[in-house]
C-alpha cells in the first residue's frame, strides 16, 4: 500500500526550508516521547520519523515493531490532515501497524490533546485538534460509526462516561487537555449518545447525571465560573440537553429535569 504523499512539496525549495526550521521543535518533542525505549530503537524511530517528516513515506515493514513511528506521530508530524488522508493512515496501521483497534472501536484521538498541546501554535496550526477530530470522526457519533466501522450501541454508554467527566471538568476548571473548542466539537457526540442509553444503563449513569446537575447548581446558577467563554459554554451546553431530551428514554429525561427546574 502507498500513501499518498502530494501535500509534501519536496521540489519546493521553501517549503523545505520552512520545514527544516521546525523540525527541532518536532525532534525535541520526538525524543521525549521515544525516550522509553531502548537507545537504539530511539534512534531508530527518529531516523523514521524524519525520513516520514521529509518525504511522507513510511515503512511498512516497520511500523508494527517497536523502532516505528507510530500512528500518533504520524498525525502530527504530517502537513496537513484531511479525512482522505486519515482513511489512508488507518488502513496502512490496521494492515501492517498491529493496529486492530482502528477499526470497530471509537478510539479516542481526543485525548491525544495533552501530548500535542506544546506544539500547537508553534509548529502545529491552532486548529490541529480539530482537524484532527473532523479527519478521525466526521461531524457526529452516526458518521464516526461509519468511518471506524464500530457499533454505536456498543460504544455509547462508555464514550457518555468519558465525555461527561471531560466535558464538565473543562466548564469547572477549563481542563487544559479538553480545551473549549474541542469541548464544543464533542457535543453533538455526547448529546447522541444520551439518546442511545438503554434502560439497563441507568444504575451506571446516575453518578454522572447527579454530578452534571450538581455542577449545574453549584457552579453555573450561583455564577461562580469567571471565564466568560466557559460560561457560554455552559449555557450553550444546558440548552442542547433540553432541546434534546425529547429524543431520550423516560428515565433520563426524569433524571436530567432538575437541570431545567425555573426559579
Amino acid at each position: 500500500m502507498t500513501l499518498d504523499t502530494s501535500d509534501w512539496k519536496i521540489n519546493d525549495p521553501e517549503w523545505v526550508k520552512q520545514r527544516e526550521e521546525k523540525w527541532p521543535i518536532f525532534e525535541e518533542w520526538l525524543y521525549r516521547l521515544y525516550s522509553s525505549l531502548d537507545g537504539a530503537l530511539v534512534s531508530e524511530s527518529m531516523l523514521n520519523a524524519k525520513i516520514f517528516y521529509d518525504t511522507g513515506v513510511l515503512n511498512k515493514d516497520v511500523e508494527g515493531l517497536p523502532g516505528r513511528v507510530g500512528l500518533e506521530r504520524v498525525f502530527v508530524l504530517a502537513p496537513s490532515l484531511n479525512s482522505n488522508y486519515f482513511k489512508e493512515l488507518r488502513k496502512f496501521y490496521y494492515l501492517y501497524g498491529n493496529r486492530k483497534d482502528l477499526k470497530g472501536s471509537f478510539h479516542q484521538y481526543y485525548l491525544g490533546y495533552s501530548e500535542n498541546k506544546e506544539l500547537i501554535g508553534k509548529v502545529l496550526p491552532s486548529d490541529f485538534m480539530l482537524q484532527l477530530l473532523r479527519s478521525a470522526y466526521g461531524n457526529s457519533l452516526t458518521e464516526a460509526a461509519k468511518i471506524l466501522e464500530f457499533d454505536v450501541e456498543k460504544v455509547c454508554l462508555g464514550l457518555f462516561k468519558n465525555l461527561s467527566d471531560k466535558i464538565l471538568l473543562y466548564y469547572v476548571f477549563g481542563n487544559s487537555s479538553f480545551n473549549g473548542d474541542v469541548a464544543r466539537f464533542m457535543l453533538p457526540f455526547y448529546l447522541e449518545t444520551i439518546t442511545w442509553l438503554k434502560d439497563e444503563d441507568e444504575q451506571e449513569c446516575d453518578f454522572y447525571f447527579n454530578t452534571m446537575i450538581e455542577i449545574k447548581k453549584e457552579e453555573y446558577d450561583l455564577n461562580t465560573v469567571s471565564d466568560i467563554n466557559r460560561v457560554e459554554f455552559m449555557k450553550y451546553f444546558l440548552e442542547a440537553i433540553e432541546k434534546n431530551l425529547v429524543n431520550t428514554r423516560p428515565w433520563v429525561q426524569q433524571k436530567l429535569s432538575p437541570l431545567f427546574d425555573r426559579k
